[in-house]
């Protein structure tokens, strides 16, 4: 298997993750799609686990590929966390593979990001719930000055986000942020 040696430092023993995060629930994001929440049993925090299987060392490839493509998003303080990721590898047993083109090998990745349950979408629904008034002007120009700083880093990158909808932006009440996900493997599919 063809390693991607910038993903080094971000890549967990699988018996390490099985030890260290515990499930929580299942959830829905609107960028990762199917999520586990999990909680990271030393530290404490909750972070979402995305899992995707494949079924061949090119599809692996490709998905580490997408994988090292977020890191430069990392040092980005509106774009949310690309914590590490963790490799299963399973062994079909032989009465499944019978058929030689049939690959004996899958491996389920699971890729660790850190958890933000607020997106814009929530926090304008509960404003006016909340209040019935619109937010302050100092408000709407960090929505505005965090979306064009995004939009800079990834143009400088040669990337397109493409997809701004109030529930694509995440919003941190704990750091009072407003953070985006840059998932270019989350288009990817391998089926």
């Amino acid at each position: 298997m063809n390693f991607f040696a910038s993903l080094n430092n971000f890549c967990l023993d699988f018996k390490d993750f099985s030890t260290n995060y515990k499930f929580i629930r299942k959830s829905k994001d609107p960028q990762l799609g199917e999520v586990q929440l999990m909680k990271h049993k030393p530290s404490g925090k909750v972070f979402q686990v995305k899992e995707q299987s494949v079924e061949n060392e090119n599809d692996l490839n490709e998905l580490l590929s997408a994988l090292e493509d977020f890191l430069p998003y990392n040092s980005c303080n509106n774009f949310m966390v690309f914590l590490g990721f963790s490799i299963r590898q399973i062994l079909l047993p032989a009465k499944i593979v019978r058929n030689p083109t049939t690959n004996s090998v899958k491996w389920t990745v699971y890729m660790i990001y850190e958890y933000i349950d607020h997106d814009l979408e929530k926090e304008i629904t509960l404003k006016i719930k909340s209040d019935g008034r619109n937010f302050e002007e100092s408000f709407l120009w960090k929505i505005m000055s965090s979306i064009v700083n995004c939009l800079e880093i990834l143009e400088k990158t040669g990337r397109r986000y493409g997809d701004f909808r109030p529930c694509n932006v995440y919003y941190s009440k704990q750091e009072n942020k407003l953070k985006l996900l840059y998932s270019n493997y989350a288009k990817t599919s391998f089926e």
